[in-house]
């Protein structure tokens, strides 16, 4: 096309409304165009005229012209052809879009246009079920776009049968609902398919996640973690979906999904009750405790939508009250933004305040409303929770994390006391939580009057510390509007001088400073206080003028007529002033057509009223209105003013390309021009770039496909010129081969530039598409360059290996495993270039990429890193013959067995668990000891509680005595994951055979000499599997008793009195929480303890509530026998259990009472520690 060089004179600028007019083509000769009489007509026209005249013009044509046309233009260059297939699209020309799908260099945008046209079936079928991986997902994606469903239904049983079922899985969101919930179980949907079928398909997706959520039910936290998000769009997307989650996998569902199911709040009650009654889980939901699941419901305490608020609504009371108590908000003292987050239980907002105060008063600690239970607590109306809070606050007035969180949800003339007394802590944090902690307090009781005195009391605050500063100013931005208009100004102004003038301030705080002045001016403009609203503005433009300002201005939310208002309200001697109207112009930038003097006075300051450097910072503003833009580009370029890298060089590049020559000729000459600046250490730093350049640097390929062919040639060289000049800074050399794409020069770069130069030529190679690899000879050459380059390691390394991966997409699969399958079994190459050649073959699908996987393996002399590799691909295909033989007979080799049975998480496609657990339970069995380890260990997340086989595997390692004490060690806590209650009696078995090894090396009459290092290994064995049987009970509460009776007879037996002390303290513990005085049990403990007092240690830990009263009758009668008993260690565990009971006790005297008593203890360590404890 020809060179368009024509300088752009001053505009009238158009009306807001309308938009810059079509720009007419020249006038070209009569009759057909040949290419280049078509280039030199519609070049020079800007990107959108050029494509609208050339789609007239094509309609315009008769047959016989077109046709000639386009034959010329098919023989032209791929500029010429890229032509053609536009004209061919505008006129409907389907035969030419049919034959543009066979054609590499044509094929994505044939494709993209295959979205509106009726393009034939058969065509978009061949390339959906062959080709390269990219043109099918590309194809799978029209599909889509298009709502083929008919046709991907059709397709889907030929791409399962030829490319394997993860390949037909990307096939799943073109489909309908119902086929892809009949195809979801037989495909094994990687992550990304999910979450698009999670809009389109969501009751498929929920069965997926609720039988693995079963699978993975011995295990389910990894599980849990992956999935929120994904369930959380379920819920959203289809109800009945998420209330099949919430029936069979309720732990997947947070907040977001948990509010999402109550817009059906009859039917989610209806599943927490079949999940269990109120007084088991959902009792504890109020008090925080717990997770999802048990009857109960996560919520967020954000503001309920709409419809959720008018399905509650709707609710019989009883009902809503029932629902409000199940439903639980999960406990984070601060929200993403900083602040300190007291907002209430938003249910239980719902309610009459009697009935608030009914569910939530029994489930309040006796010290106050725990952590858990603030949201609760704060749902109260103000009375209620003065009267519950205020003894607590006014006998314990200390400012401990929990005292600050009561504070901040009780009423304010009850927590101020406390509160400003933090405020004048020597920690900074104390200080910073206290600040916070006032104003969530004065926002929670949301009076105005009160906020605002509050709030000016906060003198302190700004002249802090800047974490202090930080702290407030993200409270006081939080505030809800109703306060935000109660603020002084006085109490603004100071707030923001302190912020700017104090050189400790970060860009944080200023980003919460600005956040409060934004909402408080929106927030006045909106009430019609504009005088407020601009004195607020202008401090607001302060603050992000501020150099320590990070980040974008985002212009206010506002009218226009608010707009307006504030703007009036400017006094007129500082609207003029540049320092004022600039940055308050990008404050209005969005209502910049409803303010022409502010549009008049910021074209001013363009055309360098007031100097260049307000010229530079009024341009992102004045260009902000779309219907002023592009004209407004086109003078700042007559007038010689800079674009810069912002908005008006994105509107030349990307819309009127007519006046991009202007901005080259600028780029280039500037380029040739430049010098080295300076010379440090003998190295010389290279020439810094404009504006323009460093932004033409970071165009995308998408824009710089608008332009004409001889601007992106100038562009390339340009970028091939800057990359290899040693001048030019290495960052600069980077981007520019970064954006390169002449696979000659980039193959140059990656062999002989500098490291950061050469790791973006081989990101650059691997992203060369169109013309270039997919539609050349060479993409096989390349692909054997970048895997010479994969051994480097480093930087270069990486970057090479990303770029093999995206290479082998565009090749046909044959050619593809042909290249990689050799380069993975040459055992003479780089293990570098092996291991990456193993990794991109495992991305390619059906049974010829695992014969090459497992050639490669099978390869004589393949180094041990590799093969690790390779086992990574081949475990997601465990269950296909030979696989998994291959794996166990290399797992010994430790880099194998991490990739196999990693620690981690580790992906297997789910119609693969099966196979995978056969094969962990399969190493348990026969592999060595360092691999059954690590089998034992993995098994529980991927088998279902129960499994037979897997269950048998350990009971076999448990049995044995073959295994060394780490692997019994794992298979004994692995198998009471696996059998739960189950495998009770099993564990009784194992602990009497262990008993009976164990006993030889307890008893007395043994001598030293006849102690084997055997009875030694069973005592060991015993102590392991005791600590199992103790700390995680099966069965009812006499079971559980029983057996840990059972494990303390046992190792008395095998000489283990200090552990055997140890576990009856434990079982009477543990009987005690349970409100029964097994008096008995502490007698036990304390004969064992023999006088060794450090044997009960564990009394120090004692945790029990003393405001059950089955607990506290227990305990007094515990108590009473411990003083009673003449034993040593007796005196220490009742005070400890004093210590533990009188805290939540409501008959505190009693307690004293004890206290005292054991004061006078005859045992004078009991009586030291007595007197040296003080009850609160």
């Amino acid at each position: 096309m020809a060179h368009n060089e024509h300088p752009q004179a001053p505009q009238p600028e158009p009306q807001p409304s309308g938009r810059r007019p079509l720009t007419a083509p020249p006038p070209g000769p009569a009759g057909p165009l040949t290419p280049d009489q078509l280039c030199a007509r519609f070049g020079p026209l800007p990107f959108p005229d050029r494509t609208r005249a050339l789609a007239r013009h094509a309609r315009s044509l008769g047959p016989d012209a077109y046709a000639a046309l386009r034959t010329a233009l098919d023989a032209g260059d791929p500029d010429d052809r890229r032509t053609g297939l536009l004209l061919a699209v505008a006129r409907r020309d389907l035969d030419a879009v049919h034959a543009a799908l066979d054609d590499p260099l044509l094929r994505r945008r044939a494709l993209a246009a295959a979205i509106r046209l009726p393009v034939s079936e058969t065509a978009l079928s061949r390339l959906a079920s062959g080709g390269t991986r990219e043109v099918r997902h590309e194809t799978f994606r029209v599909l889509r776009l298009s709502r083929r469903t008919c046709l991907a239904a059709r397709l889907l049983p030929r791409v399962h049968a030829r490319h394997g079922p993860a390949e037909a899985s990307r096939l799943l969101p073109a489909c309908t609902p119902a086929v892809a919930a009949a195809w979801l179980p037989r495909t094994g949907a990687p992550d990304g398919v999910l979450r698009s079928l999670a809009r389109t398909a969501p009751a498929a997706v929920a069965e997926r996640l609720a039988a693995e959520y079963t699978a993975a039910a011995a295990a389910p936290y990894r599980f849990t973690r992956r999935h929120r998000l994904l369930a959380a769009v379920i819920a959203e997307r289809d109800t009945d979906a998420g209330l099949l989650l919430l029936d069979r996998a309720p732990a997947l569902l947070d907040g977001r999904g948990g509010t999402a199911l109550l817009r059906r709040p009859g039917a989610v009650l209806a599943v927490l009750r079949r999940q269990g009654p109120a007084g088991r889980g959902g009792a504890r939901a109020l008090a925080g405790a717990g997770t999802a699941g048990g009857g109960t419901l996560n919520i967020t305490t954000e503001r309920l939508p709409r419809a959720v608020l008018r399905a509650l609504r709707a609710l019989p009371p009883d009902e809503l009250a029932e629902l409000a108590g199940r439903c639980r908000v999960p406990y984070r003292p601060f929200a993403a933004d900083g602040r300190l987050d007291n907002r209430p239980h938003p249910l239980l907002a719902l309610l009459p305040p009697a009935e608030r105060r009914r569910l939530v008063e029994p489930h309040l600690a006796r010290r106050g409303p725990a952590r858990g239970s603030l949201r609760a607590f704060a749902a109260l109306s103000a009375a209620d929770r003065g009267e519950l809070v205020r003894p607590y606050l006014r006998d314990r007035p200390y400012a401990s994390p929990v005292r600050l969180g009561q504070a901040a949800t009780a009423p304010l003339a009850d927590a101020e006391e406390l509160l400003r007394t933090g405020t004048g802590s020597h920690r900074t944090h104390e200080r910073a939580c206290s600040w916070q902690a006032l104003l969530a307090c004065a926002q929670l009781n949301a009076v105005p009057e009160e906020y605002a005195r509050v709030l000016g009391s906060c003198e302190r605050a700004w002249h802090d510390r800047d974490e202090v500063r930080a702290a407030t100013l993200r409270q006081a931005a939080a505030a809800r509007p109703a306060l935000l208009g109660a603020v002084p100004e006085q109490v603004l102004r100071e707030a923001v001088a302190a912020t700017v003038q104090y050189g400790d301030s970060r860009g944080g705080t200023l980003g919460a400073a600005a956040l409060w002045l934004r909402r408080t001016a929106e927030h006045a403009a909106e009430g019609g206080a504009f005088e407020r609203a601009a004195r607020t503005a202008l401090l607001l433009c302060r603050v992000v003028d501020d150099p320590r300002w990070r980040g974008p201005v985002h212009p206010l939310r506002l009218t226009p007529s608010a707009a307006a208002g504030l703007w009036a309200a400017v006094p007129g001697e500082q609207a003029v002033r540049p320092r004022v109207f600039v940055p308050l112009a990008g404050l209005l930038a969005r209502r910049l057509d409803a303010l022409p003097a502010l549009d008049t006075l910021l074209g001013g300051a363009v055309r360098g009223a007031h100097g260049p450097e307000w010229a530079a910072r009024a341009v992102p503003s004045w260009l902000r209105p779309a219907a002023h833009r592009e004209a407004r580009c086109a003078e700042l370029l007559a007038t010689g003013l800079a674009l810069g890298d912002g908005v008006a060089l994105r509107t030349v590049a990307t819309r009127r390309t007519d006046l991009l020559d202007t901005v080259l000729d600028a780029v280039l000459d500037a380029s040739e021009d430049a010098v080295p600046t300076s010379v440090r250490g003998g190295g010389v730093e290279g020439a810094p770039l404009s504006d323009a350049s460093r932004g033409l640097l970071r165009l995308p390929p998408s824009v710089t496909g608008r332009w004409r062919p001889d601007q992106r040639d100038r562009w390339q060289r340009w970028l091939a010129r800057t990359a290899a000049d040693e001048d030019t800074e290495l960052r600069t050399r980077a981007d520019a081969a970064l954006r390169l794409r002449t696979p000659d020069a980039l193959v140059r770069l990656a062999r002989e530039a500098p490291l950061p130069v050469a790791t973006a030529a081989l990101t650059a190679l691997g992203e060369t598409g169109e013309g270039a690899l997919a539609g050349d000879g060479g993409a096989e050459a390349r692909l054997r360059e970048l895997l010479g380059h994969t051994g480097s390691g480093g930087a270069r390394g990486r970057a090479a290996l990303a770029a093999v991966r995206s290479v082998a997409a565009r090749l046909p699969d044959s050619t593809a495993l042909a290249v990689l399958g050799a380069a993975a079994r040459d055992t003479n190459a780089s293990v570098g270039s092996r291991k990456e050649a193993a990794r991109a073959l495992g991305e390619l699908t059906g049974e010829a990429a695992l014969r090459e996987l497992c050639a490669a393996w099978d390869a004589p002399g393949q180094h041990g890193d590799v093969r690790a590799a390779l086992a990574r691909q081949l475990v997601s295909r465990i269950a296909r013959p030979g696989v998994a033989e291959r794996l166990t007979a290399g797992i010994a080799e430790p880099a194998i067995r991490t990739a196999v049975v990693p620690r981690a998480a580790l992906t297997v496609p789910f119609e693969a668990r099966a196979a995978y657990g056969d094969f962990l339970t399969g190493l348990i069995r026969t592999a060595d000891d360092a691999s059954a380890e690590a089998a034992c260990t993995a098994l529980p997340g991927w088998v279902p509680p129960g499994a037979s086989d897997a269950l048998d595997a350990v009971t076999e390692v448990m049995s044995g005595t073959e295994r060394p004490l780490t692997v019994w060690r794992a298979a004994v806590r692995q198998f009471g994951v696996l059998a739960g209650d189950a495998g009770r009696e099993t564990l009784r078995d194992t602990l009497r055979r262990l008993r009976e090894r164990a006993c030889p090396y307890g008893a007395a009459d043994t001598a030293a000499g006849a102690r084997t290092e055997r009875d030694a290994d069973a005592v060991r064995r015993l102590a392991d599997l005791a600590a199992e049987i103790v700390h995680n009970g099966r069965g009812s509460p006499a079971q559980q008793a029983a057996d840990r009776a059972a494990v303390v007879e046992a190792l008395l037996a095998a000489g283990l009195r200090g552990r055997a002390a140890e576990t009856a303290l434990g079982s009477a513990y543990r009987t005690l929480r349970n409100g029964v005085a097994d008096t008995g049990g502490w007698q036990r403990a304390m004969e064992l303890a023999a006088g060794r007092v450090e044997r009960l240690s564990d009394a120090r830990t004692f945790t029990l509530d003393g405001g059950d009263p089955d607990v506290e009758s227990a305990a007094r009668q515990v108590v009473a026998a411990l003083r009673a008993s003449a034993a040593p260690a007796a005196g220490l565990t009742a005070l400890a259990l004093v210590r533990s009971v009188a805290v939540r006790s409501p008959h505190q005297a009693w307690w004293h009472g004890q206290l005292d008593a054991l004061r006078a203890h005859p045992d004078p360590d009991t009586a030291e520690a007595a007197l040296l404890t003080v009850l609160r």
